[in-house]
């Protein structure tokens, strides 16, 4: 069964025991909290860890305008998948070139540069199952207390996105190979057939 935006703030509106929506614009005070705050909320959890669904590769394109000091180029972000975070700089490892991102630019001394970066995702299929519970545990606690003004909920509600978003994180950190090695990652349970 396909997710939607709307299934992602429906269980989280369900978390807080609210009235569930049929779409982000309709005309009632859930769907419009909803709409307020799930954009954001999903961009800044994309943003907080190396996820591996939303991480993209990009050569950039520098701009005729270099910084006006310390650095001689000038790169644009992407905007398609919209950059969230840079998170590896390729010519760093080349030629030792530093760089820093200033608003929507790349600044360094290199003449080319090379991302991996962390990209907007909108369409909630892409979401890794474990990804997509935490986006619902983190939705409900910033909706907790607008929806139904109790302290003691949003506490819970963010106790409980801190712990899915600890479980998601592990959960994609078991997809991957360590660097320069061929063996996968051991995922949990792999020891016992090692002994």
């Amino acid at each position: 069964m396909a997710t939607s935006e709307v299934q992602i703030c429906n269980e989280a509106l369900a978390l807080l025991g609210a009235s569930s929506i049929i779409s982000l614009t309709e005309a009632t005070e859930n769907a419009r909290r909803c709409n307020m705050h799930y954009g954001s909320t999903r961009d800044a959890l994309i943003r907080k860890h190396r996820w591996r669904f939303a991480v993209n590769r990009a050569t950039l394109a520098a701009l005729a305008a270099g910084p006006a000091y310390q650095y001689d180029y000038a790169y644009q972000l992407p905007t398609d998948p919209y950059c969230l975070r840079v998170l590896e700089f390729y010519e760093e490892r080349e030629d030792g070139s530093d760089w820093q991102v200033e608003g929507r630019t790349l600044v360094t001394d290199s003449e080319t540069a090379r991302i991996k970066y962390l990209g907007r995702v909108t369409d909630p299929n892409t979401f890794d199952a474990s990804f997509h519970d935490a986006l619902v545990y983190e939705l409900a606690a910033k909706l907790a207390i607008p929806i139904t003004n109790s302290r003691s909920l949003s506490t819970d509600m963010r106790e409980q996105a801190e712990y899915k978003i600890a479980e998601a994180e592990i959960n994609n950190a078991i997809e991957s190979y360590a660097e320069g090695d061929d063996t996968p990652i051991a995922e949990e349970g792999d020891w016992v057939s090692e002994r």
